[in-house]
């Protein structure tokens, strides 16, 4: 008797078992039927803004990078060796064209030029007199000839000594602003001695810049290039072409002229800055544009989200593959794959697939009754 009652007990929690297991099962497909029979959602559209492909004419152009030139620039040397008696300019400092900059030690040199002045004053006497003797022959004709030679030697060793005091005396060749500096009173310097370096202040400045191959054919000289300064287009002129294209690179040097100052007053630049220089090229043509946040770039695609209408009457995002050219400002030029009259989405682009349903933001919400 003790083994059936164990035995009924066993049997009836397997059926409890069996039974909660079939109730479980059976609410879990009723819950799985009552969603299959209930209608799916609206499709929410995608909040977005829209723009319309316009059409206007376009020149190609190029982006380079131009480094800044003065039109005179030159680094002081010294000539003659010599130690440095005097400086006149401080690093930095704007001077005027003939300014003596700096003087070596001249006092020797000085010196022989006092005695070569009395050689030629006392040779010079000289030949007065062998002049005045010779009318009455009271010289030879040799005698007048090598008194006249030595005057003219005597002569010529004064001036030559005044050349080489004056050369010892540096000056700026032109009105410039002198660089930085490392020359002091009192240092010796051999034949060839870099010193400072001398940038003009004319009222323009050049700007050497490399055109692209693709571009060489397009660019003369005169042409009007574009230079953008802290945000601000400047306008320059081409001036100089190279004669031979680089042959590495084979991009040619084109140099352009520009104002020193801005309209504002400000200096454009200084010698061995950056500059950007905007280079138009080629035939301008009518081309297609679309805002820039249009179009989206994938490795292996270039595409644009389509406006169309759909059956219901919405709207919808339609994947169209592009073919982009430049950009021209804020927008973009379209080579194939729209045509003019066409919608494609701007703003929030980035977030749909094709065919979403999408919402341009431009319609008119109905006024709530007060």
């Amino acid at each position: 008797m003790k083994n059936v009652s164990i035995w009924l007990r066993s049997a009836f929690i397997l059926l409890s078992t069996l039974a909660v297991i079939a109730g479980l099962a059976w609410f879990k497909y009723a819950e799985i039927q009552a969603q299959m029979n209930t209608p799916p959602p609206p499709e929410v559209a995608s909040s977005v803004l829209t723009a319309n492909v316009e059409t206007a004419s376009f020149r190609p152009s190029t982006t380079v990078i131009g480094n800044v030139l003065a039109p005179r620039s030159i680094v002081l040397s010294n000539e003659m060796p010599g130690t440095v008696a005097q400086i006149h300019f401080e690093p930095g400092q704007r001077v005027e064209e003939g300014q003596i900059l700096v003087e070596l030690d001249t006092d020797v040199l000085e010196a022989q030029l006092e005695s070569a002045k009395a050689r030629l004053q006392k040779a010079e006497a000289t030949n007065r007199r062998f002049s005045t003797a010779s009318r009455v022959s009271a010289v030879t004709p040799d005698e007048l000839d090598q008194a006249t030679a030595e005057l003219a030697q005597a002569a010529a060793q004064v001036k030559e000594l005044e050349a080489t005091i004056s050369r010892m005396r540096l000056r700026a060749p032109f009105a410039a602003q002198v660089g930085l500096s490392d020359t002091h009173v009192g240092q010796f310097l051999p034949s060839g001695t870099e010193i400072v370096t001398l940038q003009s202040l004319d009222d323009f400045l050049f700007v050497d810049f490399m055109i692209p191959q693709s571009a060489i054919d397009s660019t003369e000289v005169g042409q009007e290039v574009q230079l953008m300064i802290q945000g601000e287009a400047v306008p320059g002129r081409v001036i100089a072409l190279d004669a031979q294209a680089n042959r590495s690179s084979r991009n040619l040097m084109g140099r352009i002229e520009v104002p020193r100052k801005l309209p504002s007053g400000d200096e454009l630049a200084l010698p061995g800055e950056s500059l950007e220089v905007r280079l138009e090229y080629g035939v301008e043509r009518d081309v297609l544009l679309i805002p820039a946040e249009a179009l989206l770039r994938l490795p292996d695609e270039t595409f644009v989200y389509v406006v169309e209408q759909d059956d219901q009457g919405g709207l919808r995002a339609r994947k169209t593959m592009v073919i982009a050219g430049q950009s021209a400002g804020e927008k973009v030029t379209i080579f194939s794959g729209l045509e003019v009259g066409d919608q494609v989405v701007t703003d929030g682009a980035f977030k749909l697939r094709d065919g979403d349903l999408i919402d341009d933001g431009r319609k008119v919400q109905p006024e709530q009754s007060q």
